[in-house]
């Protein structure tokens, strides 16, 4: 599946860690980039501490040991990665036996998961032209949706034509028109995994939102969260899958999209 060759280590950034005898002093000489600290024993790291932390004399009080969920391998996928990042807002990474990394939401705003982001946006994009395709001649895309959503089509339609692209009009719709024209197909909600149109419209505007942030803005999360974005990251994820295999429903009596 997409997103299988971007790994784990992709994202990771060195771990800067300190040993579970060092004393407060010669902790000032920390570059302290990161929230979180490895606390290592003979080279082993063992737990962790917060870097707030450390400006209490009696820092190892606050040390808290190594556990699993706190570690994931190098060579996980990134939706592994973003599965586990759901749960939690950091992890150490090990490779090669070793634990040497660290990766936290915020790395999820550099190019690896942008990729991979944009790629599995793109998929579903694909994946909603295909059905549309299924179920609408250009001309009956015409008839089903809104006068406004249509002229906007019809004209981006005609710009790219007459710099010679061969496509058809449903090559031009946004993902707001290949929603309302499926959804317009009697029970193809369901056929796509939602237990309604209300449940499915929410999906696609959550999706669109950060399709838009993604090509617009810098930051992922603006006005947003980050939990939502890993929701509906593995989301999308799941629907492609889901869908892989979409069969035609019964689309004899379309309604007008709104």
């Amino acid at each position: 599946m997409l997103g299988d060759w971007l790994r784990t280590r992709h994202l990771t950034q060195p771990l800067e860690s300190i040993d579970k005898d060092q004393d407060a002093p010669g902790l000032k000489f920390l570059h302290r980039t990161l929230s979180v600290l490895g606390v290592s024993h003979r080279g082993e790291v063992i737990g962790s501490i917060q870097v707030d932390a450390l400006s209490d004399n009696d820092w190892q009080s606050q040390f808290r040991p190594l556990s699993d969920d706190q570690v994931i391998d190098g060579d996980a996928s990134l939706l592994a990665l973003i599965t586990r990042l759901a749960r939690r807002h950091w992890l150490f990474v090990r490779k090669a036996g070793r634990i040497d990394g660290f990766v936290s939401r915020s790395d999820l705003q550099r190019p690896p998961f942008r990729m991979l982001l944009f790629g599995l946006i793109s998929l579903f994009e694909m994946r909603l032209l295909h059905l549309v395709h299924r179920h609408y001649s250009d001309a009956k895309v015409a008839e089903v949706l809104n006068a406004n959503r249509l002229q906007k089509a019809r004209r981006l339609h005609g710009d790219r034509k007459m710099r010679g692209e061969e496509l058809r009009l449903t090559d031009c719709l946004q993902i707001a028109d290949k929603r309302d024209l499926l959804l317009a197909v009697p029970h193809c909600s369901m056929s796509l995994g939602f237990d309604s149109n209300k449940k499915a419209t929410k999906f696609f505007g959550r999706v669109e939102a950060i399709r838009d942030r993604l090509v617009h803005a810098n930051d992922l999360v603006a006005g947003s969260s980050w939990d939502e974005l890993l929701q509906v990251t593995l989301e999308l994820a799941e629907f492609l899958k889901r869908t892989g295999s979409v069969q035609p429903v019964d689309g004899s009596s379309r309604g007008k999209a709104k």
